[in-house]
């Protein structure tokens, strides 16, 4: 990476683009039927599991069995909420899916990209809370890393806040994280008004897009 970095000449172009928006389209058109799907999985497993529990609950309340009923009442409620996601799955799975398909064509300068949501990066154990900020919760939400120029690296959608009754939001954007092959005694902390490349893959990844 002897040269500064052209932003233009890693744009998707017209093609690239055109396959994106269709990709899109055609997931907006089917979304809402997939909505409607798991909102009727959503009601009709949970009303059942909830009925059913709920029936067994009560004949362990009527037969005092007071210990079994607490145990039983911790796992209908462990039980119920692995219901739940199971229920959520195929519909975060389609979504996934349309990422899954498209970040290889905005992408297609990166080698071996790959996208996650809500996981802590592994970075984040090695990042020094002292450096740059003090703070005690890291909510991460999407990424994507990947090798540019045979260097790996990681962009991370971060919110680093204060803990306690009165959360403050310490820092809230985006950590670009990478690996060099040489040494780099330091830390380098920058920011720069999003551009127009930039801004087309936040709205690409934002919630119901």
């Amino acid at each position: 990476m002897d040269q500064a970095f052209d932003e233009a000449s890693v744009m998707p172009d017209a093609a690239a683009l055109e396959t994106v928006h269709r990709a899109i389209e055609a997931y907006n058109g089917e979304r809402p039927a997939r909505e409607r799907a798991m909102q009727n999985r959503v009601t009709i497993v949970m009303g059942g599991f909830v009925l059913i529990t709920g029936c067994i609950l009560l004949l362990l309340f009527n037969s005092g069995l007071k210990d079994g009923f607490g145990i039983a009442c911790g796992v209908a409620f462990f039980a119920g909420w692995q219901l739940y996601e199971h229920c959520l799955k195929p519909a975060r799975e389609f979504q996934q899916n349309l990422r899954d398909r498209m970040l290889p064509v905005i992408f297609g300068f990166v080698e071996r990209v790959q996208y996650s949501k809500g996981t802590t990066p592994r970075f984040m154990e090695r990042f020094p809370k002292e450096a740059l900020l003090k703070y005690a919760n890291a909510i991460h939400d999407d990424a994507v890393s990947g090798v540019y120029d045979n260097v790996r690296f990681m962009l991370s959608e971060t919110e680093l806040t204060t803990g306690g009754k009165n959360k403050t939001v310490l820092f809230k954007g985006v950590i670009f994280h990478f690996l060099r092959d040489d040494a780099f005694p330091g830390i380098l902390a920058a920011t720069k008004r999003p551009g127009g490349f930039q801004k087309f893959v936040e709205n690409f990844s934002a919630p119901g897009r």
